[in-house]
């Protein structure tokens, strides 16, 4: 999913238009770098945390010189899930079977044509449970 898709996700749930819904997730977003940049720690419970974590300085070795490198110590951005979600991912995968075998997939009809196909069905059920049995 890119952000475009959720943009146009967030639109249809909450009939926002796009324009706006745009600006909303840009904002969103900015606010989450820039509480990053200011060295803030950004909690979304349920979902995850953004925080800055330090790297100690270390030596490296260049792969193509087999020269030695010191890498100064430096700050990174990281974000890390919540249980919650791990967990919700977790069960959502053992019911679809991902990891092994054939991949869950979604069906390409829309909600209205499967309504139409159930019935169509349900119609043709109830005709042969109708139809008298004959020896």
């Amino acid at each position: 999913m890119t952000k475009a898709d959720l943009v146009h996700a967030i639109s249809q749930e909450t009939g926002i238009i796009l324009k706006d819904t745009k600006i909303i997730v840009d904002s969103f977003l900015d606010n989450i770098k820039d509480g990053l940049i200011e060295g803030e720690h950004i909690e979304l419970r349920t979902f995850g945390t953004f925080k800055n974590k330090k790297r100690k300085a270390r030596i490296a070795r260049n792969p193509n010189t087999q020269e030695k490198i010191q890498i100064p110590e430096r700050v990174v951005p990281t974000f890390k899930f919540s249980n919650i979600l791990i967990e919700k991912v977790k069960k959502k995968i053992k019911r679809s079977n991902m990891p092994g075998g054939k991949k869950h997939r979604k069906s390409k009809i829309n909600k209205h044509k499967r309504k139409k196909i159930e019935e169509k069905v349900d119609i043709k059920k109830e005709k042969i449970i109708s139809q008298p049995f004959e020896e």
